[in-house]
């Protein structure tokens, strides 16, 4: 075993610590354990039918987005190979214990498929430019509709992070050169190894600069996905009859996503759990119903998210039967 992939286990073992250590801090906290199992018998299962519906919609319209950053250059893929794909993605961040994010695998087969990964890598990289950037839009378009939760210090702070952050991610995604991170990531173990397909992917990014209107069609699609995505959290809430304004929702949704970028824990396990949760107290909910909303949304994501296991079995007998041939 090398020494990159022993830090990189190490790193993966120290990660899924971390994410069962808060998820345990969480139940714990606030004797949310207790609370879970008051509310569980509550569900509406009617909202949970609506959840699936909700998650698979989002999805596609994460699809088209792809889709279209693809067709303008030049690729061509099905809709229906890009949605298997996507849920592949997410199997694979669900279900894989591994450094391997659903991001990377769905554009490693992507690029298996078009004899190009870092053409497949840059359009993966620009998709979730597209929806960090939409994010950014939503939060400070309903900041200034939603003041007064806005005014929360926490959610208030998370704003201006968002801001600070995106800021600083497009100086470095258009700077990268001029800044030399080549040289930063010459001093690091493996980096050289990693400098000629990053800086292949790099010239793939180039290509989409002074494509405006190539991002407004991405930043619609991006916007409609998290329209999908505060809706299923809103009826979420409702599925255990919590009375929340959907505009409160409807700010807190872009942050809980912007904070799920980090990788704190395989899956963000635990993570997830006390985002979701500290940002609902925010509006009002008490601690244990905001953890029993995040697990809802959790289940059904895990839940449509077997598909791409299924999907992804199918991948692997099909490159099994095309070598016998």
């Amino acid at each position: 075993m090398t020494l990159i992939a022993s830090r990189l286990r190490l790193a993966g073992a120290l990660k899924l610590l971390v994410g069962l250590t808060l998820f345990v801090a969480v139940l714990l906290w606030q004797d949310n354990a207790r609370q879970l199992r008051i509310v569980f018998g509550n569900i509406d299962v009617f909202y949970i039918g609506l959840l699936f519906a909700i998650g698979i919609l989002g999805r596609m319209a994460r699809v088209v987005r792809w889709q279209t950053i693809l067709r303008d250059q030049g690729i061509e893929v099905g809709f229906l190979r890009l949605f298997n794909l996507n849920l592949i993605g997410n199997f694979i961040g669900n279900f894989v214990p591994s450094m391997l994010g659903g991001d990377i695998a769905k554009s490693y087969f992507l690029g298996r498929q078009i004899d190009s990964q870092a053409r497949s890598a840059a359009s993966v990289i620009i998709d979730r430019v597209a929806g960090v950037a939409a994010m950014i839009v939503l939060a400070l378009v309903f900041t200034a509709v939603n003041r007064d939760l806005a005014a929360d210090p926490l959610i208030g702070t998370m704003i201006a992070l968002m801001a600070a952050g995106g800021v600083t991610g497009v100086i470095l995604l258009v700077y990268a050169h001029s800044l030399r991170l080549h040289a930063l990531l010459a001093w690091l173990p493996g980096g050289r190894k990693i400098i000629g397909p990053l800086g292949r992917v790099y010239d793939e990014l180039l290509s989409y600069r002074g494509r405006y209107r190539l991002f407004g069609r991405v930043l619609f699609h991006s916007i409609l996905f998290y329209a999908f995505a505060a809706y299923g959290l809103y009826y979420a809430c409702l599925a255990i009859s919590l009375p929340v304004a959907f505009l409160d929702v409807a700010l807190i949704t872009p942050i809980a996503f912007l904070l799920m970028s980090i990788p704190v824990s395989p899956n963000n396990v635990g993570w997830w759990e006390w985002t979701l949760t500290l940002l609902l107290q925010g509006t009002g909910v008490e601690a244990g119903n905001g953890l029993m909303v995040a697990l809802i949304l959790r289940a059904v994501s895990v839940a449509i998210s077997l598909l791409g296991g299924l999907l992804l079995m199918m991948e692997g007998l099909e490159r099994k039967s095309r070598r016998r041939r």
